[in-house]
Protein backbone atom coordinates (compact mmCIF):
# COMPACT_ATOMS: atom_id res chain seq x y z
CA UNK A 1 0.00 0.00 0.00
CA UNK A 2 1.32 3.50 -0.75
CA UNK A 3 1.09 6.68 1.04
CA UNK A 4 -2.21 7.76 -0.62
CA UNK A 5 -3.91 4.64 -0.07
CA UNK A 6 -3.19 4.42 3.46
CA UNK A 7 -3.78 8.16 4.49
CA UNK A 8 -7.78 7.31 2.35
CA UNK A 9 -8.25 4.39 4.54
CA UNK A 10 -7.71 6.84 8.20
CA UNK A 11 -10.08 9.31 6.44
CA UNK A 12 -12.74 6.76 5.65
CA UNK A 13 -12.88 4.91 9.07
CA UNK A 14 -12.35 8.21 11.23
CA UNK A 15 -16.00 9.86 9.70
CA UNK A 16 -18.12 7.05 12.12
CA UNK A 17 -16.57 8.26 14.83
CA UNK A 18 -16.60 10.91 17.61
CA UNK A 19 -14.34 13.45 18.86
CA UNK A 20 -12.79 13.35 21.70
CA UNK A 21 -14.24 15.65 24.33
CA UNK A 22 -17.13 16.65 22.73
CA UNK A 23 -19.53 16.11 25.73
CA UNK A 24 -22.01 13.86 23.83
CA UNK A 25 -23.47 10.96 24.79
CA UNK A 26 -23.28 8.34 22.16
CA UNK A 27 -25.81 8.43 19.29
CA UNK A 28 -26.52 12.20 20.57
CA UNK A 29 -24.11 14.48 19.59
CA UNK A 30 -23.83 18.26 20.44
CA UNK A 31 -26.22 17.82 23.83
CA UNK A 32 -26.32 15.91 26.73
CA UNK A 33 -29.43 14.37 27.25
CA UNK A 34 -30.91 12.27 30.58
CA UNK A 35 -31.53 8.23 29.42
CA UNK A 36 -35.10 8.62 28.12
CA UNK A 37 -34.04 11.17 25.48
CA UNK A 38 -35.23 14.40 27.33
CA UNK A 39 -32.93 17.11 27.57
CA UNK A 40 -31.79 17.77 30.75
CA UNK A 41 -32.99 21.48 32.05
CA UNK A 42 -30.79 23.76 34.01
CA UNK A 43 -30.62 26.86 36.22
CA UNK A 44 -29.30 30.64 35.60
CA UNK A 45 -26.14 29.16 36.23
CA UNK A 46 -25.63 26.03 34.30
CA UNK A 47 -26.20 23.20 37.59
CA UNK A 48 -28.18 20.47 37.07
CA UNK A 49 -31.90 19.61 38.92
CA UNK A 50 -32.55 16.36 40.17
CA UNK A 51 -35.68 14.97 38.93
CA UNK A 52 -38.62 16.05 40.95
CA UNK A 53 -36.87 19.08 42.26
CA UNK A 54 -38.42 22.86 41.48
CA UNK A 55 -36.02 25.57 41.11
CA UNK A 56 -36.02 27.94 44.62
CA UNK A 57 -38.24 31.45 44.18
CA UNK A 58 -36.93 34.10 42.71
CA UNK A 59 -34.58 31.83 40.29
CA UNK A 60 -32.37 31.20 43.17
CA UNK A 61 -29.77 28.14 42.58
CA UNK A 62 -30.28 26.60 45.67
CA UNK A 63 -31.54 22.98 45.35
CA UNK A 64 -34.72 21.81 47.25
CA UNK A 65 -36.20 18.42 48.02
CA UNK A 66 -39.26 16.95 46.61
CA UNK A 67 -42.14 18.55 49.51
CA UNK A 68 -40.16 21.56 50.26
CA UNK A 69 -41.46 25.07 49.48
CA UNK A 70 -39.53 28.28 48.54
CA UNK A 71 -37.99 30.73 51.07
CA UNK A 72 -40.23 33.35 51.65
CA UNK A 73 -39.02 36.81 50.11
CA UNK A 74 -36.93 34.56 46.86
CA UNK A 75 -34.66 33.54 49.33
CA UNK A 76 -32.34 30.69 48.50
CA UNK A 77 -32.89 28.42 51.62
CA UNK A 78 -35.09 25.94 51.39
CA UNK A 79 -37.87 24.48 53.83
CA UNK A 80 -38.75 21.22 54.99
CA UNK A 81 -42.33 20.38 55.02
CA UNK A 82 -44.26 21.74 57.69
CA UNK A 83 -41.91 24.78 58.55
CA UNK A 84 -42.61 28.72 58.39
CA UNK A 85 -41.41 31.07 56.77
CA UNK A 86 -38.78 33.68 59.17
CA UNK A 87 -40.80 37.11 58.54
CA UNK A 88 -38.45 39.84 56.92
CA UNK A 89 -37.77 37.55 54.17
CA UNK A 90 -34.42 35.94 55.81
CA UNK A 91 -33.60 32.29 54.37
CA UNK A 92 -33.30 30.27 57.99
CA UNK A 93 -36.41 28.81 58.45
CA UNK A 94 -38.76 27.39 61.63
CA UNK A 95 -39.21 23.94 63.22
CA UNK A 96 -42.91 23.97 64.12
CA UNK A 97 -43.91 25.63 67.43
CA UNK A 98 -40.68 28.22 67.18
CA UNK A 99 -40.94 31.96 67.35
CA UNK A 100 -38.96 34.12 65.24
CA UNK A 101 -36.50 36.36 66.76
CA UNK A 102 -37.20 39.66 65.63
CA UNK A 103 -34.67 41.60 63.16
CA UNK A 104 -32.49 38.44 62.54
CA UNK A 105 -33.27 35.49 60.47
CA UNK A 106 -32.34 32.63 63.41
CA UNK A 107 -35.26 31.12 65.40
CA UNK A 108 -36.54 30.65 68.89
CA UNK A 109 -37.41 27.17 70.60
CA UNK A 110 -41.01 27.95 72.71
CA UNK A 111 -40.71 29.29 75.55
CA UNK A 112 -41.40 26.89 78.56
CA UNK A 113 -44.04 28.07 80.93
CA UNK A 114 -43.48 27.93 84.69
CA UNK A 115 -45.04 24.79 86.43
CA UNK A 116 -45.72 23.18 83.12
CA UNK A 117 -43.00 20.59 83.53
CA UNK A 118 -40.08 22.75 82.38
CA UNK A 119 -39.41 25.40 85.53
CA UNK A 120 -41.65 24.87 89.16
CA UNK A 121 -43.71 28.00 89.66
CA UNK A 122 -43.19 29.66 92.87
CA UNK A 123 -44.63 28.91 95.74
CA UNK A 124 -47.16 31.83 96.64
CA UNK A 125 -47.42 30.70 100.16
CA UNK A 126 -51.29 29.92 101.77
CA UNK A 127 -53.54 32.69 100.12
CA UNK A 128 -57.58 32.78 100.97
CA UNK A 129 -59.62 30.15 98.90
CA UNK A 130 -63.18 30.63 98.21
CA UNK A 131 -65.24 33.50 100.59
CA UNK A 132 -63.76 35.72 102.70
CA UNK A 133 -66.89 35.86 104.92
CA UNK A 134 -66.76 36.57 108.65
CA UNK A 135 -66.37 34.12 110.81
CA UNK A 136 -63.63 33.48 108.82
CA UNK A 137 -61.64 29.79 108.99
CA UNK A 138 -58.23 29.08 107.85
CA UNK A 139 -56.67 25.45 108.46
CA UNK A 140 -52.91 24.90 108.42
CA UNK A 141 -52.49 21.30 108.28
CA UNK A 142 -48.63 21.99 107.91
CA UNK A 143 -48.73 24.80 110.80
CA UNK A 144 -46.70 28.11 110.52
CA UNK A 145 -42.36 28.24 110.91
CA UNK A 146 -40.00 31.26 112.09
CA UNK A 147 -40.73 34.17 109.32
CA UNK A 148 -44.10 33.12 108.35
CA UNK A 149 -46.26 36.38 108.17
CA UNK A 150 -50.09 36.93 108.04
CA UNK A 151 -51.64 39.46 106.20
CA UNK A 152 -54.84 40.83 106.63
CA UNK A 153 -57.01 43.54 105.15
CA UNK A 154 -60.57 44.55 105.69
CA UNK A 155 -62.61 47.35 107.28
CA UNK A 156 -64.18 47.85 110.81
CA UNK A 157 -67.70 47.88 110.62
CA UNK A 158 -69.41 51.25 112.05
CA UNK A 159 -71.07 50.11 114.84
CA UNK A 160 -68.98 47.92 115.67
CA UNK A 161 -67.54 46.31 119.50
CA UNK A 162 -64.35 44.12 119.02
CA UNK A 163 -62.56 42.20 116.71
CA UNK A 164 -60.67 39.09 116.93
CA UNK A 165 -57.95 37.01 115.26
CA UNK A 166 -57.26 33.53 116.99
CA UNK A 167 -54.18 31.18 116.13
CA UNK A 168 -55.24 27.80 117.16
CA UNK A 169 -53.09 24.32 117.70
CA UNK A 170 -55.43 20.70 117.85
CA UNK A 171 -56.06 21.66 121.46
CA UNK A 172 -54.95 25.41 122.58
CA UNK A 173 -55.19 28.86 121.76
CA UNK A 174 -52.02 29.91 121.69
CA UNK A 175 -52.74 33.42 120.52
CA UNK A 176 -55.61 35.56 120.97
CA UNK A 177 -55.84 39.45 119.75
CA UNK A 178 -58.76 41.15 120.55
CA UNK A 179 -59.50 44.89 120.08
CA UNK A 180 -62.25 46.16 122.10
CA UNK A 181 -64.03 49.54 121.18
CA UNK A 182 -66.07 50.15 124.01
CA UNK A 183 -65.06 48.67 127.59
CA UNK A 184 -66.33 50.82 130.09
CA UNK A 185 -65.71 53.24 127.70
CA UNK A 186 -62.16 52.65 126.79
CA UNK A 187 -60.50 51.14 123.89
CA UNK A 188 -57.85 48.34 124.56
CA UNK A 189 -56.33 45.51 122.76
CA UNK A 190 -56.13 42.13 125.08
CA UNK A 191 -53.85 39.56 124.07
CA UNK A 192 -54.17 36.02 125.85
CA UNK A 193 -53.57 32.20 125.52
CA UNK A 194 -55.39 29.32 126.68
CA UNK A 195 -53.13 26.27 127.56
CA UNK A 196 -54.71 23.29 128.22
CA UNK A 197 -57.87 24.87 128.66
CA UNK A 198 -56.96 27.53 130.84
CA UNK A 199 -56.45 30.87 130.17
CA UNK A 200 -53.42 33.23 130.76
CA UNK A 201 -53.23 36.93 132.24
CA UNK A 202 -54.10 39.01 130.16
CA UNK A 203 -51.86 41.81 128.28
CA UNK A 204 -53.62 45.09 128.28
CA UNK A 205 -51.57 48.21 127.76
CA UNK A 206 -50.58 49.78 125.11
CA UNK A 207 -49.78 53.51 124.19
CA UNK A 208 -52.40 53.58 121.05
CA UNK A 209 -55.15 51.83 119.33
CA UNK A 210 -54.68 52.02 115.72
CA UNK A 211 -58.01 50.56 114.58
CA UNK A 212 -61.24 53.25 113.72
CA UNK A 213 -64.71 51.64 113.39
CA UNK A 214 -66.10 52.10 110.06
CA UNK A 215 -62.50 52.74 108.88
CA UNK A 216 -60.32 50.32 106.33
CA UNK A 217 -57.67 48.16 108.49
CA UNK A 218 -54.61 46.60 106.98
CA UNK A 219 -52.42 44.01 109.98
CA UNK A 220 -49.45 41.47 109.67
CA UNK A 221 -49.14 38.91 112.05
CA UNK A 222 -44.67 38.24 112.16
CA UNK A 223 -44.58 34.31 113.24
CA UNK A 224 -41.01 33.52 114.99
CA UNK A 225 -39.47 30.76 117.05
CA UNK A 226 -40.35 32.82 120.75
CA UNK A 227 -43.60 35.27 119.65
CA UNK A 228 -45.75 37.04 117.92
CA UNK A 229 -45.15 40.72 116.42
CA UNK A 230 -48.15 42.27 115.39
CA UNK A 231 -47.78 45.77 112.93
CA UNK A 232 -51.08 47.59 112.07
CA UNK A 233 -51.41 50.35 109.15
CA UNK A 234 -47.63 49.60 108.66
CA UNK A 235 -46.45 50.26 111.87
CA UNK A 236 -44.74 48.06 114.75
CA UNK A 237 -47.80 47.88 117.72
CA UNK A 238 -47.00 44.90 120.05
CA UNK A 239 -45.29 41.51 120.94
CA UNK A 240 -46.95 38.36 122.30
CA UNK A 241 -44.45 35.96 123.70
CA UNK A 242 -45.26 32.26 123.36
CA UNK A 243 -46.60 30.59 126.26
CA UNK A 244 -46.33 26.91 124.87
CA UNK A 245 -45.73 24.72 122.05
CA UNK A 246 -44.05 26.21 118.86
CA UNK A 247 -45.27 27.97 115.15
CA UNK A 248 -45.63 24.34 113.30
CA UNK A 249 -48.27 23.09 116.02
CA UNK A 250 -50.40 25.62 114.70
CA UNK A 251 -53.81 24.32 113.00
CA UNK A 252 -55.66 26.89 112.35
CA UNK A 253 -56.55 30.95 111.89
CA UNK A 254 -59.85 32.27 113.09
CA UNK A 255 -60.86 35.93 112.48
CA UNK A 256 -64.29 36.90 113.67
CA UNK A 257 -66.44 39.55 115.12
CA UNK A 258 -67.52 43.53 114.03
CA UNK A 259 -65.36 43.46 110.59
CA UNK A 260 -65.58 42.30 106.91
CA UNK A 261 -62.32 41.28 104.79
CA UNK A 262 -60.69 41.64 101.66
CA UNK A 263 -57.39 39.91 101.67
CA UNK A 264 -56.19 36.84 104.15
CA UNK A 265 -52.79 35.37 102.95
CA UNK A 266 -49.85 33.82 104.96
CA UNK A 267 -46.27 34.11 103.41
Amino acid sequence: MNLSDALEDSSSSGAGSQSVGSGAWPQQPNQSQWPGGSTNPTWGGGASLWPGQQLSAGGQSGPQWPGQQPSAGGQGGSQWSGQQPVPGGQGGSQWPGQQPVPGRGGAQWPTPSPGAGNWPAPSPGIEALGSLKVPYNQKLPKGLRSGSVIHIKGNINSNADRVTVDLSTDRDLMFHFNPRFNESGRKVIVRNSRIGGRWGNEERNLSRFPFAAGQPFEMKIECTSSMFKVSVQGSHLLEFKLRGGNPSQIRSLDIYNDLSLSHVSIQ
